[in-house]
């Protein structure tokens, strides 16, 4: 064997070493999130099966929600963008090159970019949408339809929570807006704030 093959060979056998240990880590983090939910909803659900004033039902989806973000992340390489025209386009030009003019096709279904906003973002990144217009593999999370609305009427779905207040993306975390505290929560700052860790 000559040293050209040789090399070859271990950069081949170090590559797809480095691809079996993230597989495995990616595995290991989705079989362990679940039961970390598990604990810190026993630790800080109240009787009422709230955690400050987020019912426990929200909290659960809140909690899949950064699953179903991990997932996309795995699935298209990094997140989805923050709902800035240019980073969208860019975002959907890196994922797939054969579309030349997203904002042309966006525009075709009505949609503008312009009014694209974080509440709205995180449905269209994580639904049907983008496979319905880009031919994407199917959606990442599945919306109860029940409760998506276009509040601002602009053609971009929003995704309220029980009680009314919004799921949304903010700086690439997904946050509950809640109208009660008057602020955005991710499940991090909840966690922090309401239970006992």
């Amino acid at each position: 064997m000559s040293q050209g093959q040789v090399t070859g060979c271990r950069y081949r056998l170090r590559f797809h070493t480095i691809l079996l240990l993230t597989l495995l880590l990616a595995l290991v983090v989705l079989v362990a999130l679940p039961a970390i939910y598990r604990i810190v909803i026993r630790a800080g659900g109240g009787p009422n099966g709230r955690i400050g004033p987020f019912h426990g039902r929200d909290m659960k989806e809140l909690f899949r929600f950064e699953q179903a973000m991990e997932a996309y992340r795995l699935q298209f390489g990094e997140y989805p963008p923050v709902p800035k025209p240019d980073k969208v386009i860019d975002h959907i030009t890196r994922i797939d090159p054969k579309v030349r003019d997203p904002q042309a096709v966006l525009r075709e279904a009505g949609l503008n970019l312009g009014e694209l906003d974080g509440r709205e973002s995180l449905v269209f990144w994580l639904s049907d949408r983008p496979g319905e217009l880009f031919g994407w593999p199917p959606r990442v999370y599945g919306f109860d339809p029940r409760r998506l609305v276009d509040r601002d009427n602009d053609g971009w779905l929003e995704y309220t929570t029980r009680n009314g207040d919004y799921f949304g993306l903010v700086d690439g975390k997904v946050v509950i807006e809640s109208r009660e505290l008057g602020r955005s929560m991710t499940w991090d700052d909840i966690i922090r704030e309401y239970t006992d860790h």
